[in-house]
């Protein structure tokens, strides 16, 4: 009897990858060598990477969050975007924990403000993920970066005011 898998989507391709990578990469970070009681431990490129990574993704969300919070009639348009932050956090927090609370950040009054401002917020994260990527001594972990800031990318048209003003 022969199962048919279902097809995969670009999607779920990258999310696959993404957690590879990131398994991957926490692998090595495990199999580091060991430190000293009262020798600090230094962060390799891709760690320090992971670290910002994944401070600026919650730092985002939070603001996603506080604008939908803030204002309701934006929710339908930014679960989507609240929801793809969450994946990446997932991928980016696999065996870390103690990340720093985000600030909470102020909304901007008006529809328009406070879509600006996520614009703005999103357009900086995806811009310091494809930093990220290019400085990234990994090729997977490059991948799993860039894969991030391309599914922002994806989403700031969203969060543009047309010529009425509504996204």
């Amino acid at each position: 009897m022969l199962l048919h898998d279902p097809p995969l989507t670009r999607r779920t391709t990258l999310l696959g990858a993404a957690a590879i990578g990131a398994a991957s990469l926490l692998a090595a970070c495990a199999s580091g060598s060991p430190v000293g009681d009262n020798e600090p431990a230094e962060l390799s490129v891709d760690e320090q990477a992971a670290v910002k990574a994944r401070d600026a993704v919650a730092q985002t969300l939070a603001a996603v969050s506080a604008t939908s919070t803030a204002r309701p009639g934006l929710a339908v348009l930014l679960n989507p975007i609240a929801a793809m932050h969450d994946a990446h956090l997932s991928i980016l927090d696999q065996g870390e924990s103690g990340a720093a609370s985000p600030d909470v950040p102020v909304v901007p009054p008006g529809r328009a403000g406070a879509l600006a401002a996520l614009h703005t917020a999103e357009t900086q994260l995806a811009t310091l993920l494809a930093g990220l990527a290019a400085e990234s001594d990994s090729g997977q972990w490059a991948r799993v970066l860039a894969s991030m800031s391309a599914a922002i990318h994806q989403r700031l048209p969203d969060l543009a005011p047309t010529q009425g003003g509504k996204p």
